[in-house]
């Protein structure tokens, strides 16, 4: 089995549509200096048309910087995202604004059990 980096899978080409994608945060400590600086790490993962799970790339979320989230979607459109049907996130509103402002019909759902909801419906 081939071993890939981060960056070479943060620079592969995507599918153009996912249904969900999934930002699971991890909290992680980051040791810098004398001092432990805790830090929230975004994974995205991607679920395309024919259900396969994807990795998409990981980000650590910079709070102050309301810039960041678009950058990140952003880069993913310059990969070949076109269109994102539902973004399964946290209450993070940075990542939320810019997303609706990256891919304007992205529904918003704060769990896996409201996605279900989305499809039953």
């Amino acid at each position: 089995m081939n071993q890939l980096t981060l960056t070479e899978c943060s620079k592969r080409k995507l599918d153009q549509t996912y249904l969900v994608v999934y930002a699971i945060k991890n909290e992680i400590n980051i040791k810098k200096g004398d001092y432990i600086e805790k830090s929230d790490v975004y994974t995205l993962i991607g679920i395309d048309i024919e259900g396969y799970r994807q990795f998409i790339n990981i980000y650590q979320d910079r709070i102050n910087n309301n810039r960041f989230w678009l950058d990140c979607f952003e880069s993913l459109k310059s990969r070949g995202l076109k269109n994102i049907l539902f973004l399964s996130v946290d209450d993070n509103k940075n990542m939320k604004r810019t997303a609706k402002i990256a891919f304007p019909e992205i529904i918003f759902v704060d769990s896996l059990t409201q996605f279900h909801l989305f499809l039953i419906l």
